[in-house]
């Protein structure tokens, strides 16, 4: 064991020195950050105002278009011997709405010439004040009081339970539910992917530089490879702790700094950051986000954090003795490819099956995915917020330990012979009978 504990040392502190190391664990979180801090400044800093000279030759709109900080309007007589194109020889002007005399039943002929094209959100904007404006002369028309409508309209929410044991209950969101077990299920694909395959390359360079025969002439083939496995495994954990820490201190600042609104910026959606101010412009109340609600009080964090931490590690390490028994089998990293297919095929079928499960996370096809231990790091992450502590779940977590166990053996079979083989090229049929060599 203290042989074991001086190889995952040398692992861990080799690599969390390396400049690469530091410089991505804070770029990462910076990065992401950027993702979404980035196109939302762009499109506020980047959208000036625009004026918008309205051609109302219906009279139905005179004063009903608001200006905001963005928008403002003009409104003017069109004179008939001047041309549609007229405006583009005042400066001032961006684009000229034409609303001609309209049908009421059926509104057509509306244009908004521009100078230099307009946005998205300026044209929802533009298109929602003439809809509704035209909706308010329906109403008064039909004699029908808009009033009491709106006061038969009923807003049905209703309230996702799940029973759990002692007749407990536990309100859970679907859409939240979904967002954290994607999101969860991706960290887990991401990592053991990438300090999986880190495995097999160390693996692979230390077989090609000759220096594992040095260290076998120490230590016992089996020492070696769990060292290595459980170093690399601290390694992702604490570039993964330090992006976790690092990307909610970066998107905090900037929503605190920038004046951004945080239930936009979580959206993902920069339009929508602009659309909110130009709606906040016109004094209408913004809705309120009820996915942020479910993400603050529906879910179960100490479970998602403790399962992921769980699978995060012996999704790891399952894989990570797998990439290893294939560094040890090859000579260099182009030999490689034959046995990473049957390998990284769960891992991609996990993504790829990710909507299925999310469409049907108590499904047969979503079950068997979590059982399965290639499968069950990511599927299960997806499906926990919907199964929670269940009997499914401990299930999943048993296998999966078994699935890490049954690898380890496999690639420490494979890893004391392949180690010190060189010049030979590996086949299936010769991996099957080291598993098997006394």
């Amino acid at each position: 064991m203290e042989k074991i504990l001086l190889i995952i040392q040398r692992e861990y502190w080799t690599r969390v020195r390396k400049r690469s190391f530091i410089i991505m664990s804070i770029l990462g979180p910076i990065l992401i950050a950027s993702v979404y801090i980035v196109p939302a400044w762009l499109a506020i800093s980047g959208t000036e105002s625009q004026m918008i000279e309205v051609w109302d030759e219906s009279g139905l709109f005179e004063g009903k278009f608001k200006n905001t900080e963005k928008l403002i309007y003009l409104y003017s007589d069109r004179i008939n011997t001047e041309s549609n194109f007229s405006f583009l020889q005042n400066d001032s002007i961006d684009a000229r709405l034409i609303i001609p005399p309209i049908q009421l039943e059926n509104p057509e002929g509306i244009k908004l010439l521009s100078r230099y094209g307009i946005s998205a959100i300026t044209q929802s904007l533009i298109t929602n004040t003439i809809e509704k404006e035209i909706e308010n002369i329906k109403w008064a028309q039909s004699g029908i009081d808009k009033k009491i409508v709106d006061q038969i309209k009923t807003d049905i929410q209703i309230s996702i339970i799940n029973l759990g044991p002692e007749e407990s209950e536990e309100e859970v969101n679907t859409a939240a539910s979904t967002a954290v077990g994607m999101v969860a299920g991706l960290l887990v694909y991401f990592f053991t992917f990438l300090y999986g395959a880190q495995v097999m390359r160390g693996v692979i360079e230390e077989k090609t530089n000759r220096i594992v025969e040095v260290i076998i002439s120490s230590v016992k083939p089996f020492q070696l490879m769990m060292g290595k496995i459980i170093g690399i495994a601290g390694v992702g954990l604490t570039q993964l702790m330090i992006w976790i820490i690092l990307g909610i201190i970066s998107i905090t600042i900037s929503t605190l700094v920038l004046g951004f609104d945080q239930k936009a910026l979580v959206s993902g959606n920069a339009t929508s950051i602009v659309a909110q101010q130009d709606i906040g412009n016109q004094n209408e109340p913004i809705p309120e986000n009820d996915f942020l609600y479910a993400l603050k009080n529906t879910i179960d964090y100490p479970l998602i954090i403790g399962s992921f931490m769980f699978f995060f590690l012996f999704g790891y390490l399952t894989y990570a003795a797998l990439f290893g028994a294939i560094g040890a089998a090859v000579d260099s990293e182009t030999d490689t490819q034959q046995f990473m297919l049957p390998i990284t095929i769960p891992l991609i079928l996990s993504i790829a099956m990710s909507g299925a499960v999310i469409a049907n996370p108590n499904g047969s096809i979503a079950f068997w995915l979590s059982m399965f231990p290639l499968t069950s790091p990511v599927i299960t992450m997806i499906r926990l917020p919907f199964i929670g502590a269940s009997w499914e779940l401990f299930l999943s977590m048993a296998i999966q330990v078994i699935g890490f166990l049954l690898a380890t053996w496999m690639a420490a079979k494979i890893y004391r012979v392949g180690i010190l083989m060189y010049g030979k090229k590996v086949t299936y049929k010769e991996l099957t009978k080291w598993l098997f060599f006394k």
